[in-house]
């Protein structure tokens, strides 16, 4: 069963997103959001990033109105792979210390 634990709502969006990892600060990888919400949003990326690793996600989306760039840390909850297209889904809750 497949449970939504979520308590916010998801808006599908389409931006695109850099993904830094805190463990290799060297890498640097784009991706695009799927969707985001109060709490976090799914990212399709290159790579997958292990379970709960922390990431810092740059982006600017302004089909929600967003113009600036914008800088959250977050933690990945869950990944997605799809061998088949080389892509992966990668939910990210945002941490508590909110926007950088």
């Amino acid at each position: 069963m497949n449970f939504n634990r979520r308590s916010d709502l998801r808006v599908p969006v389409r931006c695109e997103v850099k993904l830094q990892p805190l463990a290799d600060t060297s890498l640097i990888q784009e991706g695009q959001v799927q969707d985001i919400s109060a709490g976090g949003m799914q990212i399709l990326a290159d790579r997958p990033y292990p379970v709960h690793s922390q990431v810092l996600l740059d982006f600017e989306c302004k089909e929600l109105g967003w113009g600036h760039l914008t800088s959250f840390l977050a933690s990945v909850m869950w990944i997605d792979p799809h061998p088949t297209n080389g892509h992966c889904r990668l939910g990210v809750k945002f941490s508590d210390s909110s926007e950088l």
